[in-house]
């Protein structure tokens, strides 16, 4: 089944997708978690839409844009607050 395959290849005994780095303590870091949010997203999305879930790939992709925009508010602000 072409769904099943595509679910193991990114689940793990942990609940964390292969090949992504959650950030070390996002309690700490909202901006780097804001990011990891828009990359599983943006492969949640993805793995929708080949699988003609076309309204679940909309949402993930509203997910999507509002995880990248709160990233980007929090970067600015960082970059705004330093010495």
């Amino acid at each position: 089944m072409k769904t099943k395959g595509c679910i193991s290849r990114i689940a793990t005994p942990f609940g964390q997708l292969s090949g992504h780095d959650m950030p070390p303590n996002p309690h700490d870091d909202a901006a780097e978690t804001a990011r990891y949010c828009a990359q599983i997203c943006r492969e949640l999305r993805d793995l929708a839409s080949n699988n003609e879930l076309n309204f679940l790939a909309y949402l993930l992709e509203m997910a999507r844009e509002e995880a990248f925009d709160r990233h980007a508010e929090l970067e600015r602000r960082a970059r705004v607050e330093e010495p």
